[in-house]
């Protein structure tokens, strides 16, 4: 069994034997062997779409399971059985009359004995891959006397994916591990609900490197391990880089969180220009648990994709947060290449660098602070002008998701304004290539024309910035429009924005989202914090801002 991606797994898995005897051992009967063969169907109730690829979990040829088949007189354990092509060779027969139930566990070793006590440990090293620590296990207790039997795998452990974001450092040499984690567990595979007890035995995992991309000096590596199900205390060490050549980094999350059976857990990491000797922090998102395994019938071969819908996620960022550098729209549109879901990005246009008055992004532990310069400003032989505008000096987040185009989406953040003087802040969101943006609603859903919307806020003061996105709709022009979209092209028609209207939205446009944050005003400084994406049945919202 292997990821249908080619991962290539050649790092081995401890199978721990129980001595103890019990009725599910091998203990030949007389008709043993002389029965009905039976036909086995097995495929594996996997699928997951992360940030990076597709990733389903198949059987391959050469692959082996274990089968305990039990009847009232005859019990054939831990018997093998391969697959070749679109068959599973091995060799239980079942006694005619006498009905059968069978459990099952991937990948196969000789040395377990009952299925009632089956252990397990992952492997320490899963640089090369990590197949043969992902155990699968399968029962089907109503097969009764049939001869032809399905057994649907599922994941008995859990799933850690690791996105290392780095800014001027190369990761080439990096070696990423889990630290101090279970690193095994034991297996009633008879129960109707498996009991997995992980065991109390802790070690180091070193993850598998799954994607790695660079764009100028900015570095996004992908990492991916199984571990047994487990707790992971608040501020433990969970997490360390060891990268050849520019040093070395520990990573723990300020709450405690788990990981979790059949599930992915997400995490990210941003490693800076110099190691650090302190332990860094980890960001989980919103803390939620991908599916792994899903309850559809399994195609040989083939998953199911999970499509749990986006509910809601609290936007991550720390002081260790380094955002990807952009240029104007024009000269760099935002796609999953560009800019990976679940990392920040700032856009500045080269007029306003070279004058140094674009806008100053910092990421703090707890709000990240906005200081725009003069962009009125322009050199002194009047040849280089700053440009204002969200697609000139602006940033904001990449996310990625099962959003749903009949929804409308509650953007909400907190914005203070250190200042002496009113200033505006202005936020949208934008289609997965960038191309278009959504349409604005009110707190009732009802559209109102534009595709953004900017707040003023009074100096001194601190607002609570409530923003619906109807991601039905989506603008046809690249622009931005605080107004007057209309609702369709015959409505435009004769209008002075003839070619400014909605369209419908796809699948496509929300596969990926941009969220775009500016700071409106010339020389002023302003602090976001509590930034939050969520789905709603405006049932209950809070009144929408007052929009500028």
């Amino acid at each position: 069994m292997k990821p249908i991606h080619n991962l290539f797994a050649i790092a081995t898995i401890g199978l721990l034997t129980i001595s103890s005897c019990t009725q599910d051992e091998i203990t030949p009967t007389p008709e043993q062997g002389k029965g009905t063969p039976v036909n086995f169907t097995m495929g594996v109730n996997a699928l997951t779409r992360t940030t990076t690829t597709d990733l389903a979990t198949v059987f391959n040829d050469g692959d082996q399971v274990g089968i305990f088949a039990f009847s009232q007189s005859d019990n054939q354990a831990n018997v093998a059985y391969t697959k070749s092509g679109d068959t599973w060779n091995g060799g239980i027969n079942i006694i005619e009359g006498q009905s059968y139930s069978y459990y099952a566990y991937y990948p196969y070793n000789s040395s377990v004995r009952t299925a009632s006590a089956a252990a397990f440990n992952v492997s320490a090293d899963q640089s090369a891959g990590f197949s043969t620590s992902d155990v699968l296990i399968a029962q089907n207790t109503t097969a009764g006397t049939a001869t032809d039997v399905n057994l649907a795998f599922s994941h008995a452990f859990a799933m850690v994916q690791v996105t290392v974001q780095s800014a001027n450092v190369t990761l080439d040499n990096a070696t990423v591990s889990l630290r101090n984690v279970k690193n095994s567990a034991t297996i009633n595979l008879t129960e109707a609900d498996p009991t997995i007890t992980v065991g109390e035995t802790t070690g180091d995992v070193i993850m598998h490197l799954e994607s790695s991309t660079s764009v100028t000096n900015n570095h996004t590596n992908v990492y991916r391990a199984i571990v047994p199900a487990q707790e992971v205390a608040a501020d433990a060490v969970i997490l360390t880089i060891d990268n050849t050549g520019s040093g070395n980094w520990k990573f723990a999350h300020n709450a405690a969180f788990s990981f979790v059976q059949g599930g992915i857990l997400r995490m990210t990491v941003t490693v800076g220009d110099e190691p650090q000797t302190t332990t860094q922090p980890i960001t989980i998102g919103d803390m939620s648990i991908d599916g792994w395994t899903d309850d559809s019938e399994p195609i040989e071969g083939e998953g199911t994709e999970n499509t749990d819908p986006f509910e809601s996620l609290t936007l991550p960022f720390s002081s260790a947060t380094t955002p990807v550098a952009l240029g104007n729209y024009s000269a760099d549109k935002i796609t999953d290449e560009l800019v990976a879901p679940g990392k920040w990005f700032q856009r500045e246009a080269a007029a306003n660098q070279t004058l140094g008055v674009g806008s100053t992004v910092t990421f703090g532990d707890a709000n990240i602070t906005v200081e725009r310069g003069d962009l009125a400003a322009q050199s002194e032989d009047g040849t280089t002008k700053a440009v204002n505008g969200w697609n000139n000096s602006s940033f904001g987040y990449r996310l990625a998701g099962n959003f749903s185009n009949s929804t409308v989406y509650h953007l909400s953040f907190t914005v203070n304004n250190p200042g002496t003087a009113n200033a505006a802040i202005g936020a949208l969101i934008r289609t997965s290539d960038d191309s278009n943006a959504f349409a604005i609603a009110n707190n009732t859903g009802i559209r109102m024309g534009k595709t953004i919307q900017t707040n003023t806020i009074d100096a001194g003061a601190t607002n609570d910035i409530n923003i619906y996105i109807d991601f039905s709709k989506k603008s046809t022009t690249a622009n931005a429009n605080n107004n007057n979209i209309a609702e369709s092209e015959a409505e435009a028609a004769g209008t002075e924005k003839p070619n400014q209207y909605f369209v419908d939205a796809n699948t496509e446009d929300l596969s990926s989202i941009s969220i775009y944050f500016y700071n409106n005003t010339n020389n002023s400084e302003l602090v976001l914090s509590n930034i939050k994406l969520e789905a709603t049945e405006l049932t209950a919202s809070p009144a929408a801002a007052t929009t500028e």
